[in-house]
């Protein structure tokens, strides 16, 4: 049996070895037992890197081979391979010698001696799908993208905040809906145009406003949201919501900016996207109705008052 799969092996790597050198992957063999790796000569032409290493391990958990978000996943993904789970596709970036990355589609297949289950070679290849995945994002971008402010758009806003808000992380958060407070006389007055640059003004005073792991988005012709993570407390969130205040507020001798804030907590307030929303938008429609250019909480009594949603109006 032992050499009936060593036989199969060495047709398997002959085979990628002749298919890499056809196609200029990347092809490499994995002993289970030693942990060493030894890689075509087309991991140096592409990578820079030698072609044969003592431990793979050592390879994936340094910082300048794979790219950091990368790594834990296929450490894990190595680590299962065996007789009952012989193979996986995965991808991943590879850290250049000069600081780039490059993603490349890894293939990974495996032999065992079945009476040894320790006795395993893994090979596979490394396909460079750079540019493939670089149009890929460049597109999926371009989807989730509002074409005026480079904000989130609204469906990509929804999609990232429910995502969110499985995570850990997103406990004691908090939703801030924005409306523009007099913004329709500033396009009837000076014309559209002009209301669009305020607009992307604005919004690059909110963006520059987050922080990375917060979300920001333009949900309708003058509303934003954005959804801030494990802000905290009250306080911190009404710290937050003084200085977005004093963002959109800009007096001009012709006219004058400010925003009104409806703000919804995460989960105290609700546990879903929808529903975080909607308060946050009951909370706005009180600020808007107190005078507007300032923040209200959401609380529960609002739930029993008659109002006008913005939501209806952000639909597209």
């Amino acid at each position: 049996m032992e050499n009936c799969n060593c036989k199969r092996m060495m047709r398997e790597l002959r085979k990628y070895q002749m298919l890499s050198d056809m196609s200029g992957d990347i092809v490499f063999e994995y002993s289970v037992k030693s942990g060493k790796i030894v890689f075509s000569e087309t991991v140096a032409e592409q990578l820079g890197r030698q072609i044969s290493y003592d431990n793979i391990f050592d390879i994936i958990n340094e910082s300048y081979a794979i790219f950091d978000e990368d790594r834990e996943e296929l450490s894990g993904l190595m680590r299962s391979i065996s007789p009952q789970n012989p193979r996986f596709i995965s991808e991943m970036r590879i850290i250049l010698p000069d600081g780039e990355f490059v993603w490349y589609e890894l293939y990974v297949n495996s032999i065992w001696d079945i009476e040894d289950g320790d006795s395993g070679v893994i090979f596979g290849k490394l396909v460079n799908i750079d540019r493939r995945k670089r149009e890929t994002d460049k597109w999926r971008i371009a989807a989730d993208t509002d074409p005026l402010t480079k904000l989130l758009n609204k469906r990509a806003f929804q999609s990232r905040v429910t995502a969110a808000l499985k995570s850990e992380e997103s406990m004691d958060s908090a939703l801030f809906f924005i409306d523009l407070d007099n913004f329709k006389g500033i396009n009837d007055t000076f014309g559209h145009q002009f209301g669009d640059e305020v607009l992307i003004n604005l919004a690059g005073a909110i963006s520059r406003s987050v922080r990375a792991t917060d979300i920001a988005g333009r949900i309708g012709g003058d509303e934003f949201a954005i959804f801030i993570r494990g802000i905290g407390s009250i306080d911190n969130i009404e710290h937050k919501a003084g200085l977005l205040s004093k963002i959109l507020r800009y007096e001009h001798e012709d006219y004058r900016i400010s925003g009104s804030i409806g703000i919804a907590r995460f989960p105290f307030d609700a546990d879903n996207y929808a529903s975080l929303l909607s308060n946050a938008d009951k909370a706005l429609y009180h600020m808007k109705n107190d005078g507007k250019d300032g923040y209200v909480f959401y609380n529960r009594e609002h739930d029993s008052d008659r109002f006008t949603s913005r939501l209806t109006e952000t639909e597209s």
